[in-house]
């Protein structure tokens, strides 16, 4: 049988934009956790980091971190699985723990990424993007603008009406986010400010995607000390390329890992509290809370419009704010959430 993983620590420093290293944000996280452990030591540590060699120019993080930490003898890997990253890491950890083969470990995950300019930052981006859409000039944004229009045409609603879904769910994790003093925005923005807004990618304007952020999150896991039990992971993975996807409006992926989390855990859809997905883009917040077994498809729309998904709704979704409001480094963003 598997044995319990408890979360003994957590440090979550601010994001944003800052002048430290990467390395200098990734200890103060991984410093913080260790201190609400109460450790000094662990067994092994995780480390995840999207693309710091491209961002920073740093390489061979996990030794680095380890170093700097002084954790001397212990174990450390590096995991990179794009822009879930940091859960891959708490994936990795999660089940060292549960083995039995380690009893206590440090996970850190991070990005620094505003060093660079705009265009650079969405090039760099864009290389996990499969090549064969890449080579025809597809960025994020783009590709999450094609999938918005598309769940907008396969639920039949508007221009005008996907943008008030879009931007309710925009104004929502702006509202969360100004109430979060570890938030990249702290300001809330009102429905006419979201329409309003400079268009990124139509119909995704400025406020529908998550903004270029430094931070850095990081967590003990443990089979000794915590008060708070992880009950069940998942972990799917589709094709990067979304032209070979079974369809737009639904992420296959995010089903299968929803599945196995919910079975490891023993708990369905309707018996979850409160939920923190992955909103780089809005419109990835509605489709996976559909996803995630929380409205049927095509009504996560309905739900966020109705503001079912807010701090008073019957399914609160990213009251941290949101990949949106706290900020998407995007190494550090799955464990971040």
């Amino acid at each position: 049988m598997p044995r319990p993983v408890l979360l003994a620590g957590a440090s979550m420093p601010p994001f944003g934009r800052t002048r430290h290293s990467l390395l200098d944000l990734l200890a103060q996280a991984a410093e913080g956790a260790l201190k609400q452990a109460g450790l000094k030591d662990v067994d092994a540590l995780y480390l995840g980091v999207m693309n710091a060699e491209e961002f920073t120019g740093e390489g061979n993080l996990a030794v680095a971190l380890a170093d700097r930490l002084g954790l001397s003898g212990a174990a450390s890997s590096r995991v990179e699985t794009a822009s879930s990253t940091g859960a891959g890491a708490l994936e990795s950890a999660f089940f060292a723990v549960a083995s039995g083969y380690l009893h206590n470990v440090l996970v850190v995950a991070g990005e620094k990424m505003t060093g660079l300019s705009t265009s650079v930052t969405t090039r760099i981006l864009a290389e996990v993007i499969a090549p064969s859409e890449r080579r025809y000039g597809a960025s994020m944004p783009a590709l999450a603008a094609m999938i918005a229009r598309a769940y907008g045409r396969a639920h039949k609603l508007g221009d005008d009406q996907l943008r008030d879904v879009l931007g309710a769910v925009a104004v929502k994790n702006h509202a969360r986010g100004a109430l979060n003093p570890h938030a990249q925005f702290k300001k809330a923005i009102s429905l006419e400010e979201h329409h309003a807004a400079r268009p990124v990618a139509e119909p995704l304007g400025l406020y529908d995607c998550a903004p270029i952020t430094d931070g850095a999150a990081a967590v003990v896991l443990s089979s000794r000390r915590g008060g708070v039990r992880l009950a069940g992971m998942g972990h799917a993975t589709d094709s990067a390329a979304v032209t070979r996807r079974q369809g737009l409006t639904s992420f296959n992926s995010t089903r299968k890992a929803a599945a196995q989390a919910y079975a490891m855990a023993q708990v369905n859809p309707q018996e979850v509290d409160f939920a923190e997905v992955h909103d780089a883009f809005t419109m990835f917040e509605v489709i996976g809370s559909e996803d995630l077994g929380f409205f049927p498809p095509g009504q996560g729309w309905r739900a966020a419009l109705e503001g079912r998904t807010g701090p008073d709704g019957e399914m609160p979704i990213n009251p941290s704010g949101g990949l949106k409001a706290r900020g998407h480094p995007v190494g550090a963003s799955g464990l971040a959430q």
